[in-house]
């Protein structure tokens, strides 16, 4: 019974000590459940915390692309604003230069016949003045009196052919030294032109190559962020997965411990993107300021090109100056001569002027095949641009021919400023009124019709001679 008692004893003790290890460990996992909720409710509120944060910035990111879009969409629209407003100004100044060379070219054909008129003038007074002192002396002399002033006259009439000849080479030469200066004016001003336009487009393509090299740094940047919102996601998806697991097993440390990491690295792979974000805004800064470079040396080259062409004008307004003073000249002579000629000069007058006609009808066709090479060159020039930038937005059109029976181009509206300068003089209208079968010749077509109707001229004025 003792040693029954004893272990009843032994047992009530034993039991009693389970029963306090019983309570201390139910209190401990009681206590242990208590800081598992209040670590998941922090765990709770830092990921909430966490996940207002990564809303504001990735809205504070999507807000600063999408301003970075607009204002490259503003600045884009107002260069082509203003790339239009030039081009506008430019065709208006065409305009204006392609009337002031017609009228030019009006006013040297003008004068080129009076200096041609003159000099046949000038020939058959001479000849006339010659003839009436041969009579006189018939009159008045003996024979052998006449013979010695039939010679004299002709030793006397081989210096005038001799002044004729020299005049016509100086006429000849003073016309081929300005068709060659215009030629070699028109030579360099191509050149350097076209050396600017191969300057803008490679600054045109570098400019494109690296706002395209930046907006592909955009799009991996953005691929960069969807993929870590995607682990993000995937993050929280295994988030919840490990809470089930923590409720299980209780191994939540580890799977917490690792989650920091993770955010860690989140937090760390947003700095290098806001880094990355600011370089590229430095970036598109410095293409905005080389724009704006390029800007101001397209502007400065477009001054140049009105600055050599106003001292082209002038040296021309000179030229005719010359001519004009000396054609006025021999004309006066030429309308003294005429009033007192025979009335069988008008109808072979009519026959050089059909002749001339034909021949002008002939280097008017000339000149229309040359315009149309011209207009083809316009045409691969233009679209070189566009294919390199699209900066050209409405066409430049080239100056257009005009006959007898076709309608003549319609002017555009010229600006409040240029409208002196736009408005057609007088003196053109008349002479398009008064020569209908005339073309409106390019000015560097001009010197080589010149040569034509001066040898012409030469040709038929000793025929008259001949037949007078």
């Amino acid at each position: 019974m003792s040693q029954y008692l004893l272990e009843i004893d032994k047992a009530q003790a034993h039991l009693e000590t389970s029963n306090e290890n019983l309570e201390k460990q139910s209190a401990q996992l009681e206590n242990r459940k208590l800081e598992i909720d209040e670590e998941v409710k922090k765990h709770i509120e830092e990921k909430s915390v966490c996940n207002e944060n990564i809303k504001h910035v990735m809205s504070e990111h999507s807000n600063a692309i999408i301003g970075l879009k607009t204002d490259f969409a503003k600045s884009s629209s107002l260069l082509q604003q203003q790339h239009r407003e030039s081009e506008q100004e430019l065709r208006g100044l065409i305009h204006i230069h392609l009337e002031e060379a017609r009228e030019k070219q009006a006013i040297q054909a003008d004068l080129i016949k009076k200096l041609l008129l003159e000099q046949y003038i000038e020939r058959k007074a001479m000849y006339t003045h010659y003839d009436s002192i041969l009579k006189e002396i018939k009159q008045n002399a003996d024979h052998q009196f006449f013979t010695m002033m039939v010679e004299e006259v002709w030793k006397l009439q081989d210096p005038i052919d001799s002044l004729h000849k020299t005049q016509m080479r100086q006429v000849n030469s003073l016309i081929e030294r300005q068709k060659n200066q215009i030629d070699d004016l028109e030579m360099t001003q191509t050149q350097r032109e076209f050396e600017v336009m191969q300057e803008k487009k490679m600054r045109i393509k570098k400019l494109k190559a690296r706002l395209c090299f930046e907006e592909r740094k955009l799009n991996q940047e953005l691929a960069e962020k969807t993929s870590l919102q995607e682990k993000l996601s995937k993050l929280e998806k295994n988030w919840d997965k490990l809470q089930r697991m923590s409720e299980m097993c209780g191994s939540y440390k580890d799977s917490f411990l690792a989650y920091k990491r993770q955010k860690e690295e989140v937090m760390s792979e947003h700095r290098d993107l806001t880094v990355q974000q600011e370089l590229l805004r430095a970036a598109i800064q410095e293409a905005e300021e080389e724009r704006d470079a390029l800007q101001r040396k397209e502007k400065e080259t477009i001054l140049d090109l009105e600055q050599r062409i106003s001292l082209k004008r002038t040296l021309q307004e000179r030229k005719f100056a010359v001519l004009a003073e000396t054609l006025k000249k021999e004309q006066a002579e030429l309308d003294a001569a005429l009033s007192g000629r025979d009335p069988e000069t008008p109808s072979k007058l009519k026959e050089l002027m059909e002749v001339k006609d034909k021949r002008i009808a002939e280097l008017q066709e000339e000149i229309t095949q040359k315009s149309a090479e011209y207009n083809k060159i316009l045409h691969d020039i233009k679209e070189s641009w566009n294919d390199s930038g699209k900066l050209l937005r409405p066409e430049l059109k080239p100056p257009v021919q005009v006959s007898s029976g076709r309608k003549s181009p319609q002017r555009k509206p010229c600006p409040k400023t240029r409208a002196s300068k736009c408005a057609p003089s007088t003196r053109t209208a008349q002479a398009a009124a008064q020569q209908p079968s005339l073309l409106f010749v390019p000015f560097k077509f001009f010197p080589s019709l010149v040569m034509m109707m001066s040898s012409e001229t030469s040709q038929s004025v000793p025929r008259l001679k001949q037949s007078s």
